[in-house]
């Protein structure tokens, strides 16, 4: 490794680009990316661990292959769907059943409480779409966040540590005022399960 240059990355790069695999495909430039990236990181280890004297790639600049995102976005339709079929209780039994190869099904109060936590998960998904939150941002949303009389709810940023405050769009008021509606305790979570337990 110690022989390597900055030049040799250059043509690794070019030659996993342009080599075809078994299936006759070329590797994609962000696999290029992660090899690379894993190379460096060796490099520089092996520096810290004392097998070699420097780091052969120090002071070169390499840069990243560009990428194309991938992005992958449910169309408003496919969205709707989506809840309404978390929500529909026919649905999601019929899922069960077509899933259970051993038919061992559950009894009917397991079931209403799957089917129920089911939808509940519905109004999790539709607050992420509706607020661009994190997964645990929502789930740690308490009712005293949300201020229905000045139309205001306040999500504490998991990343940032820091709480940002939005406006209760129609959507969003429907959804808190539904859920609100269900719940038993007004100063705890806002999503919970069907029995109440966060």
């Amino acid at each position: 490794m110690a022989d390597l240059t900055a030049l040799d990355i250059v043509k690794y790069r070019t030659a996993r680009l342009t080599e075809k695999g078994n299936g006759g495909t070329t590797t994609k430039p962000r696999t290029v990316n992660r090899e690379v990236a894993l190379l460096l990181s060796v490099a520089k280890k092996c520096v810290s661990g004392k097998i070699l004297k420097e780091n052969p790639f120090a002071g070169a600049e390499i840069k990243r292959l560009r990428v194309e995102p991938k992005l992958a976005y449910f169309e408003r339709e496919e969205f709707a769907a989506f809840l309404a079929a978390l929500r529909n209780p026919d649905l999601v039994v019929k899922d069960l059943k077509d899933r259970d190869s051993r038919r061992t099904l559950m009894n009917p109060p397991e079931r209403r409480a799957y089917v129920a936590n089911v939808a509940k998960a519905a109004d999790v998904f539709e607050a992420l779409l509706l607020t661009v939150s994190r997964l645990s941002e929502i789930l740690n949303l308490r009712w005293t966040a949300v201020n229905f009389k000045n139309g205001r709810v306040s999500i504490r940023q998991s990343k940032t540590n820091e709480t940002k405050h939005l406006g209760i769009q129609p959507q969003l008021r429907a959804l808190l005022e539904r859920v609100s509606l269900a719940s038993r305790d007004k100063s705890g979570d806002v999503f919970v399960r069907a029995d109440g337990t966060p």
